[in-house]
């Protein structure tokens, strides 16, 4: 069987996207129970725990930046190269692998060197408590220097997943996932001898799992047969493979952040709220998070397949599948909201709250039946255009839509009309509804089609 047969053969979409819901999955469930220790932090026997929440959940903004600058290129990256397979073009693939590694240190430096030295004072400006200023800059101090092991990570993931390699990222960010809590455990409660660090300790134990799993997934690169990695080319990249890449990548990466810089906004208004606002928020977006994921998951591996097909000259394949990857995810969105709603009070229960934040959250889970749903538009449809190279509409009204409609709704009722964090939960629902459909009819439209990077000759 020849390579390119060994690649058609892995891109179908339960093959791609079971692997990384998996991995999703078990990264949401680390997440869960980094917060719930989290929750339980204590200093000389005082209780921290709503602290530490409330300022870990704010830096996720922030880490949600530096990631997002990274998908420039992991993004790009992944669609290229995949449509570059699917065409059966192997050395420009090839190509694109190590530029893609190449632009990943350039960016994942740069990046470390600015958090180094914008860290506190960008926190600053949200004029936290003392204790919660304290906290927030020393989780994204650690990250933001040090995250170009996390760039790596989400590099080399993507350069297996464009050849149809899902198992091995899931299996490694595993590993990862279980060296983080490990640490977290011991650097939160000082167990086995070691420091208790709280926050600083959690963020140190996030980057040394993540660039544990990121070596490891390069040493699993390295040992495909189906994927040349010559060293040699790192120093004959040329910048017209670099362009192609950003070219992709840029666009997605910009609404991303956008969405990004619109929840750090949405933040600042919680902060602003009811001292209850803020951590309740944030235990919320966990729940939320749970069923974003599936969605998520799926929009994934939708984008690969998507890339794979209109590269391979298989439009109808790609049309169809998309309708059928969303109504999929559409469907199942609403059956998990309706969970989380109904074990709502007994899940939340498991963290030491107070009973403000406990009323405030519980409202806003429920809230999620109407979110939710109308995010999976947006998660899997988009993907599947960006996958198709069609890439500067979804950025453009995306951008639109969050400001105008989500962040402006968001400050009119949370705000201006007081209804709190309620409010804001309800303005984002609104963007994510109306950006869906009307991504939904860009699908069908089918003005994607002329929009291939690479395509079979």
């Amino acid at each position: 069987m020849t390579a390119q047969n060994n690649i058609h053969s892995r891109m179908n979409i339960i093959a791609i996207t079971f692997p990384i819901l998996i991995e999703n999955m078990l990264r949401y469930f680390f997440s869960f129970v980094d917060m719930a220790m989290l929750s339980h932090l204590s200093i000389d026997g005082i209780s921290y725990g709503d602290d530490a929440v409330a300022s870990v959940g704010l830096t996720a903004s922030f880490m949600f930046f530096i990631i997002v600058i990274h998908m420039m290129v992991n993004s790009g990256s992944g669609i290229v190269i995949t449509q570059y397979n699917g065409a059966n073009k192997k050395t420009e693939a090839t190509n694109r692998v190590i530029t893609s590694v190449v632009l990943s240190l350039i960016v994942g430096i740069a990046i470390s060197i600015a958090m180094f030295f914008l860290a506190e004072p960008v926190l600053s400006l949200f004029k936290l408590s003392d204790i919660r200023h304290k906290f927030a800059v020393d989780y994204l101090l650690v990250y933001g220097s040090l995250s170009l092991g996390v760039a790596l990570n989400s590099g080399f993931s993507a350069i297996l997943r464009s050849y149809g390699y899902s198992k091995e990222p899931m299996l490694l960010n595993f590993l990862g996932n279980i060296i983080n809590v490990f640490g977290n455990y011991c650097f939160i409660f000082g167990a086995f001898g070691f420091p208790q660090w709280g926050v600083f300790g959690v963020a140190l134990s996030t980057i040394v799992s993540q660039s544990i799993a990121a070596l490891l997934i390069f040493i699993i690169i390295l040992s495909k047969e189906d994927i040349d990695f010559p060293f040699k080319l790192f120093f004959k990249i040329k910048l017209a493979w670099a362009k192609e890449i950003l070219r992709v990548g840029v666009p997605t990466a910009g609404e991303f952040m956008s969405y990004n810089v619109a929840q750090i906004v949405m933040n600042f208004f919680v902060v602003q709220m009811d001292p209850a606002a803020l951590p309740a928020y944030n235990y919320a977006f966990l729940f939320a998070r749970f069923i974003i994921y599936f969605g998520f998951s799926i929009g994934q591996g939708t984008q690969i397949i998507v890339s794979y097909f209109v590269g391979a000259g298989k439009l109808d394949d790609a049309y169809h599948g998309v309708f059928k990857y969303w109504s999929f995810s559409f469907f199942l969105a609403i059956f998990l909201a309706i969970v989380v709603s109904v074990f709502r009070k007994s899940v939340l229960a498991m963290f030491p709250m107070d009973p403000e934040v406990f009323s405030i959250c519980s409202t806003l889970i429920l809230f999620t039946m109407l979110l939710e749903p109308g995010r999976t538009f947006n998660l899997v449809i988009i993907a599947g255009l960006k996958g198709a190279g069609d890439v500067h509409f979804p950025v453009r009204f995306g951008i639109l839509s969050m400001w105008g409609i989500g962040v402006v709704f968001a400050y009119l009722l949370g705000v201006k009309f007081s209804l709190g964090v309620v409010g804001i939960w309800i303005g984002i629902s609104m963007d994510e509804w109306i950006r869906g459909i009307i991504m939904f009819f860009r699908w069908r439209s089918r003005i994607w089609e002329s929009k291939a990077i690479a395509t079979k000759e």
